[in-house]
């Protein structure tokens, strides 16, 4: 009995998810010529701030079988899915949300820009207090992992990327340390950043230490503990982080 109501669930579950395919469908073949009614209902549905994760999965499914329909025009809601915080979901949404990703710049490679922009943000947590923060660059890597795959042409868009986003001066330290480990762990699957990635961080470190405030020479002469080796130290250091 159990086995038969799990089996009907997912039954329902795809059913909806075809029914969300056709309605985006229609939605985008109407604002193709000019009606984007539909289309503005996709979009006001899909930005619902109560909508639920398993709705929100229905929808992700369907867009995944109208994704070929995606391109210039359709940038709002491409945006929107983005925006999407399927980082912190369950197993299953993250797996489907990937799954749409893929869907999305095999379709269209002009997406492909903005996923793998999105993906390098991740890179830098908004907070050290995301008990999930380890979980969350795993998902990170194994997305971004799977664009390369299937877009090898993605590693420039990569390369161009770590560069503009790389934590400006004054930006937490802890910021900076998940990010440097992240690019490092980029390198893993992106071998062929590695100078490029080694010299960004060097030049970047060397940067944001020069910056630095430096002591006044009277705060330096009255404090007579300091000796010259320690003043001579770099002032900026990378710390490890560990997850």
């Amino acid at each position: 009995v159990i086995c038969s109501g799990l089996m009907d669930t997912e039954a329902r579950g795809e059913a909806a998810s075809a029914v969300i395919a056709h309605v985006i469908s229609q939605a985008l073949q109407k604002k193709a010529h000019g009606d984007a009614s539909e289309y503005n209902i996709v979009l006001k549905e899909l930005s619902h701030a109560d909508i639920k994760d398993v709705s929100l999965r229905r929808w992700l499914v369907g867009l995944k079988g109208c994704t070929t329909f995606l391109g210039k025009g359709c940038e709002d809601l491409v945006g929107i899915t983005l925006d999407l915080d399927w980082i912190h979901k369950d197993d299953q949404f993250v797996e489907d949300y990937i799954e749409y990703l893929s869907s999305l710049v095999s379709g269209n490679a002009v997406f492909l820009s903005p996923c793998i922009r999105k993906l390098i943000s991740l890179m830098k947590p908004k907070t050290q207090q995301d008990p999930d923060l380890k979980l969350v660059f795993q998902r990170v890597h194994q997305t971004l992992h799977r664009m390369l795959e299937l877009a090898p042409g993605g590693l420039h868009i990569v390369q161009k990327t770590v560069q503009e986003l790389f934590p400006y001066k004054g930006k937490d330290s802890f910021v900076l340390d998940c990010y440097v480990m992240n690019l490092l762990q980029l390198l893993d699957y992106a071998p062929s950043l590695n100078p490029l990635i080694l010299e960004l961080t060097v030049t970047k470190l060397i940067e944001i230490d020069t910056e630095l405030p430096k002591q006044s020479e009277h705060q330096l002469s009255d404090d007579e503990d300091v000796s010259e080796e320690e003043d001579e130290q770099p002032q900026f250091q990378v710390e490890i982080v560990s997850w």
